[in-house]
């Protein structure tokens, strides 16, 4: 069998597990062929997790064979389903994984996903960014137009994620068990670990082309999950505006008419919660109201117990874009007392 080829220590999975080991429990396994080394060596060359075939990814996981089976054709009873309300009114529903599924999903978010690196305009749900660092892209501009994707996890089915997955090197059968793992009811779930990852995977040759039309007129882009912004120094055109609709729309998703916005000179420029006309900072209203919220708590940390985890979120975001008042609202966060636990 062939043995040799790659080199081991290029790919490190989490929990580590010595890939020399794993090939070595490939090539005893009883049914392991010459096509099955090689394509184990060609994965470990490309980076990625060796999944030569199903059976192989449940034992690199410490999973029954028949469980993964399970959740990936009868997925529907490995999740809880709740509803959230938005800030805009109704509610969100939320599809979140179960414990097993959950642990498979981080798996393959942390070993297989992000093996795949985005640039740094793609802002949302990638390590080391966020909302302030999209924001900071389009400080002082003088012109900005915000579009949001309209149901951007719904619009995305089977076809785009098995493309995904197909693209790391693997076969039909393991590509056909990811998409199920990650996919309800032929769809990504709100909730799942791999859902925002594997959305900005599907949704990144859209980006790369509106890049180039917008760096082909000094425009600047970034995107924070179905949240697209573009600023400049100069009003935008009708026809550019066009071509970055028909790239959505030519991507098979569609644009959210109502939350479309276009600013210009003189107006108040938002994106991702962040005021950018001269620094990200969050509205004048929303800072007086955070204010007000951290004075009651240091004068009486015990009225916000059942608040402790949204005050320790509060100063953890403000804690973002401004280090001084951000410490010391996590220094009266901390002085909350912590809600007593649950009893199961």
């Amino acid at each position: 069998m062939v043995t040799t080829g790659t080199n081991d220590e290029s790919l490190k999975l989490v929990p580590h597990f010595p890939i020399a080991v794993l090939r070595t429990i490939l090539e005893q396994q009883k049914h392991t062929t010459n096509q099955d080394i090689e394509l184990f060596n060609e994965l470990v060359s490309r980076g990625v997790p060796p999944l030569v075939n199903p059976k192989f990814f449940a034992y690199i996981l410490g999973v029954s064979p028949k469980l993964i089976y399970a959740m990936a054709h009868v997925p529907s009873r490995y999740y809880r389903t709740f509803a959230i309300p938005k800030r805009t009114g109704g509610t969100r529903t939320i599809a979140a994984p179960r414990v097993f599924l959950k642990t498979v999903q981080k798996w393959l978010l942390i070993n297989v996903l992000y093996k795949r690196s985005l640039p740094d305009y793609v802002t949302g749900f990638t390590p080391q960014k966020g909302i302030l660092e999209n924001a900071a892209f389009h400080v002082g501009k003088q012109h900005l137009v915000r579009i949001d994707i309209e149901d951007f996890f719904p619009s995305i089915g089977p076809a785009q994620v098995e493309t995904i997955f197909r693209s790391f090197g693997y076969k039909p059968d393991v590509v056909n068990l990811l998409s199920r793992l990650t996919l309800l009811n032929g769809e990504l779930p709100q909730g799942g670990p791999t859902s925002p990852y594997l959305a900005n995977l599907v949704f990144f040759p859209s980006d790369e082309t509106i890049q180039t039309l917008a760096t082909e007129r000094n425009i600047t882009y970034s995107r924070y999950a179905d949240d697209l912004t573009l600023s400049s120094d100069k009003p935008f055109d009708g026809d550019f505006l066009l071509r970055i609709e028909k790239v959505i729309e030519g991507a098979r998703f569609s644009i959210n008419r109502a939350k479309f916005l276009k600013v210009g000179k003189g107006q108040r420029h938002i994106t991702t919660g962040f005021v950018v006309n001269e620094k990200a900072h969050p509205s004048r209203t929303f800072r007086r109201r955070l204010r007000a919220k951290f004075h009651q708590a240091a004068d009486d940390p015990l009225v916000f117990q059942k608040d402790y985890h949204r005050m320790q979120g509060w100063a953890a975001y403000v804690n973002m874009y401004d280090k001084e008042l951000g410490q010391s609202y996590l220094a009266i966060a901390q002085k909350i007392p912590r809600p007593p636990s649950r009893k199961k």
